[in-house]
């Protein structure tokens, strides 16, 4: 288990983490920091469902990938500060069609 400054920080912070990361892949640069966050971003939910506390272990990722690239900042300033966890619509895929309404 993970605790943040929230109930909802870990998510959130995983959540803005992985927002980041769809950000720089769109970009096509930075492939092999992709990579290497995509193996930290991995890790996390493993962190948050672990029976013992891992708050410091899951922290001490979002440090790493925070020094790896500026983009990361917000997931560690999102877990250490208690804001309301913002709703992003998923993204669709190419050419599909938006769900019909009744």
């Amino acid at each position: 288990m993970v605790f943040g400054a929230d109930d909802d920080a870990p998510l959130a912070s995983l959540n803005v983490l992985l927002t980041k990361l769809r950000e720089l892949a769109k970009t096509g640069e930075h492939i092999e920091l992709v990579a290497r966050a995509l193996d930290h971003a991995e890790f996390l939910p493993l962190l948050i469902a672990d029976r013992n506390d891992r708050s410091a272990d899951f922290r001490s990722v979002l440090i790493e990938l925070a020094e790896s690239h500026p983009l990361f900042m917000p997931a560690l300033e999102r877990f250490d500060n208690a804001l309301p966890m913002v709703e992003v619509a998923a993204p669709q895929a190419a050419g599909a069609r938006p769900p019909r309404r009744a």
